[in-house]
């Protein structure tokens, strides 16, 4: 092999760019009841499409609908940071999964399952 030569890596920015945001850490799920429970770490509005990745490497779409605080009161959005929250579900859930968001700089959109 031949040592590459100065045009072989084409960086056009050094800074890091990050195309997601980590927005929630699953607590539980109950599928009999049909909710997914969350601890928020990003703010997050109901109509959302985020992904779970699950500690089994399965990643899951998770669309955001009729969202509840933890008293049982429905709500659009989850503003404070570690709100507790729960969403529709109706999918097992491995409890520690993370939630994330794609950022707008990415054209990235979640995958598909």
């Amino acid at each position: 092999m031949s040592r590459p030569g100065p045009d072989a890596q084409v960086y056009p920015t050094s800074s890091y760019e990050q195309t997601t945001d980590f927005v929630a850490r699953v607590l539980a799920c109950d599928v009999a009841a049909g909710r997914l429970y969350l601890e928020q770490r990003n703010h997050v509005r109901e109509g959302e499409v985020l992904e779970v990745l699950q500690p089994n490497g399965k990643v899951v779409q998770l669309p955001l609908k009729l969202m509840m605080d933890d008293t049982g009161a429905r709500i659009t959005a989850a503003p404070h940071a570690q709100q507790h929250f729960s969403v529709a579900c109706t999918e097992p859930i491995q409890s520690g999964s993370l939630v994330r968001r794609y950022t707008a700089k990415t054209a990235k959109t979640p995958t598909k399952k």
